[in-house]
């Protein structure tokens, strides 16, 4: 799960410059620009770094909350916090930096930066990757938050095959396969049908043909399959391709 979870975050990191320009394959550009935060705000910011550097981590939290009590409408705020937070581990903690990152990424509904790390973080609890069919239900609190987050970034970024995959993941673990199925082929429906180009493409052409095996659609888990196999990893792709490799294994 860390291994998929390294690779893509990899692969997502990439691809925010050309989001944000409007130049990745199909995405829009990114308009959202955060306001500046006022200048009587920024050496808090400094002085917070600078004590996380010293390791007075708990400092570090008090600067970033008065950050946040003095500019409430910034994201950035709540997202700095957040990930302090998160770098705590425990559980209590980790629900606290979800929540700053949700409110961060409602205060800048354009960033799809912000939204990826809520999805993230969500599945993180919910443990979405799995692919065993299950009796119907209905989302739960982290699942419906991570359905959210990652409905926001593909419409922000319709080529993210990465969210496409979490999303569609998420929704046969609920018990829905047949609706990941439709779901990925109007993903995949208009787009190139060569051997994949990139490892999440390929990683999605498998979750498609476990999506379709569980919905008992065998015709299009055997074509998703094929492309899936077509996929030959670039050399210096690395820890990405390795993990593909395993996935296909």
């Amino acid at each position: 799960k860390k291994m998929r979870r390294r690779a893509r975050e990899d692969a997502r990191v990439a691809r925010e410059d050309d989001v944000a320009a409007g130049t990745a394959p199909g995405a829009r550009a990114n308009r959202y620009r955060p306001k500046r935060l006022p200048a009587d705000i920024m050496p808090l910011i400094g002085e917070a770094h600078g004590e996380l550097a010293s390791g007075n981590e708990a400092r570090a939290i008090e600067l970033l909350t008065e950050v946040v009590r003095r500019a409430p409408e910034h994201p950035e705020a709540y997202s700095a916090l957040g990930e302090l937070y998160e770098e705590k581990g425990d559980e209590e903690n980790l629900e606290k930096a979800r929540q700053l990152a949700l409110v961060a990424a409602h205060l800048a509904p354009q960033d799809v930066a912000l939204w990826r790390k809520v999805a993230v973080q969500a599945l993180d609890v919910v443990h979405a990757s799995e692919l065993l069919p299950r009796p119907p239900r209905s989302f739960g609190e982290h699942e419906a938050t991570a359905h959210d987050a990652l409905t926001r970034v593909i419409k922000l970024d319709p080529d993210d095959c990465a969210a496409a995959a979490d999303r569609a993941s998420l929704r046969v673990g609920c018990g829905y396969p047949s609706a990941a199925c439709d779901e990925l082929e109007a993903f995949f429906r208009g787009r190139e049908r060569d051997a994949p180009k990139t490892t999440e493409e390929a990683a999605l052409c498998l979750v498609l043909a476990r999506a379709a095996r569980a919905s008992r659609r065998d015709a299009v888990a055997e074509g998703a399959l094929r492309r899936a196999l077509l996929y030959e990893p670039p050399s210096d792709e690395g820890q990405d391709a390795r993990d593909f490799e395993e996935t296909r294994q």
